[in-house]
């Protein structure tokens, strides 16, 4: 599938099998995260791939709109550690992870696997309850989570080109 059919074919899928997501696919989609661009090129990432149903009831306990039952959750995070002391460095890992995000979600549909981004930033009690879910250290702020499955119903991607919001000058 070449890049153009992936986004139009992106939809976020909520409903999974109980297949496993392959070592080889979860690679895949790590690849294609680290494959985003980053302001400065600081990386700001780090990523927990949680298929333990324990730990992902605890995430999904601190999370009210991320109760899927898919059989990967890729946390991802910002490593503060990374970031300078300037005021705009947090904004610019922001803008880093949500590529990152974008660049898994794009993966998945050309993988055929379905997936959904649940935001966990700016809500620093779900990034914080994620963090303790997940046993990162304090340094680590998750973004957003991002369940992956085997789809188990079909849907259709919505058309949201809205031509009237372009604004040519």
């Amino acid at each position: 599938m070449n890049t153009l059919e992936a986004i139009h074919k992106r939809v976020s899928i909520r409903h999974y099998t109980e297949e496993p997501i392959s070592e080889e696919d979860q690679l895949t989609l790590m690849k294609a995260a680290m494959a985003a661009p980053s302001g400065m090129n600081v990386q700001p990432w780090e990523f927990y791939l949680v298929s333990d149903k324990a730990t992902q009831d605890k995430i999904k306990e601190g999370h009210p709109y991320a109760k899927y039952d898919s059989q990967l959750i890729i946390v991802l995070a910002i490593n503060k550690s990374r970031l300078g002391d300037k005021p705009g460095d947090l904004g610019l890992a922001l803008c880093d992870m949500g590529a990152c995000a974008e660049n898994i979600l794009l993966a998945v549909t050309e993988l055929n696997l379905g997936a959904v981004w649940c935001a966990l930033y700016p809500s620093e009690e779900r990034s914080e309850a994620t963090r303790l879910a997940i046993g990162a250290p304090e340094e680590i702020m998750p973004y957003c989570l991002i369940h992956v499955g085997h789809i188990s119903r079909q849907f259709t991607p919505k058309d949201k080109f809205k031509p009237e919001r372009i604004h040519k000058i």
